[in-house]
């Protein structure tokens, strides 16, 4: 597999200044904000995420990506609070802001840079090979045809959006995600999808060793956290470890996928039809 050394991670803190604007793409309505320094960064309310875990599981998943070296955002921590200017946003925003108070997870912004379509996206490619075998890594199941979550400008290209990385989540739910059906739809269906050997799945979990996963886990402000700081850590550190030194999870996960049917759009209009009526039905005869 083909890394990147990375530079030295700018792990410095953050403090926001002004909200610039709302960001009007994504579910999670990020803003724009500018820090005390005059730069801009696109911030990830935590009370507007996905699930309880969300900002845990992107924050980790994109330093871990980063620190590999592979063409992912880095993450940063910006805080917010009452005393930032607000008077760009409406009451709704101003509302979410002031309960995300704390610390948030921010990405430089990019301001030439757009969302990537699928055909942009070459399995092909070393670089986007890598981001498939860190979403399998990860159990990373947002990345779909509708929504790549990579940036491209020019050239170059940036994945980000991390919140629903199962593998990471499972440590707080303790759930078994990888033996769900649903999962392994949703990363045969990934865009980056290509078939890969033992051989470069063995060369990508080479690379994790590098990685001080403890130094990363100590950058997780404890306010993110459901359970004790020094609990999370272990249990983080123990399944991160289990993850890198078990080749055997990738070739299962490989070959479930690869098992599955894909489904055409038209098939997938008719079953999600289908599914509607027979729930409608069931309605009628409670």
């Amino acid at each position: 597999m083909h890394f990147t050394p990375t530079k030295e991670s700018n792990t410095k803190s953050l403090r926001g200044r002004s909200v610039l604007s709302v960001m009007k793409s994504g579910s999670s309505r990020p803003i724009l904000i500018e820090d005390v320094l005059g730069q801009k960064y696109v911030v990830k309310l935590r009370k507007s995420l996905s699930n309880p875990y969300a900002a845990v599981s992107d924050f980790l998943s994109l330093r871990i990506g980063f620190e590999l070296g592979l063409p992912i955002i880095e993450p940063r921590l910006i805080h917010i609070d009452e005393q930032m200017d607000l008077s760009c946003v409406d009451a709704e925003v101003r509302d979410i802001v002031l309960k995300s108070s704390g610390w948030n997870v921010a990405y430089p912004f990019f301001d030439q840079a757009k969302d990537a379509p699928p055909q942009y996206l070459m399995p092909s490619k070393p670089f986007f090979q890598d981001l498939f075998l860190l979403d399998v890594f990860l159990l990373n199941i947002d990345r779909t045809h509708h929504n790549t979550n990579i940036l491209m400008q020019n050239d170059r290209f940036w994945a980000f959006d991390y919140e629903t990385s199962l593998n990471l989540v499972s440590v707080f739910d303790s759930k078994c995600y990888e033996d769900a059906p649903s999962v392994w739809r949703a990363l045969r269906e990934n865009p980056l999808f290509f078939t890969y050997t033992p051989e470069q799945v063995h060369a990508f979990l080479a690379h994790f060793s590098d990685i001080n996963i403890e130094t990363i886990l100590a950058q997780v402000p404890a306010s993110w956290l459901s359970l004790d700081a020094s609990l999370f850590k272990i249990k983080m550190a123990a399944k991160y470890r289990d993850l890198c030194q078990n080749s055997r999870f990738f070739m299962e996960i490989l070959s479930k996928m690869t098992a599955l049917d894909i489904e055409s759009a038209e098939e997938k209009k008719k079953r999600a039809l289908d599914n509607r009526r027979a729930f409608e039905e069931q309605m009628k005869k409670s």
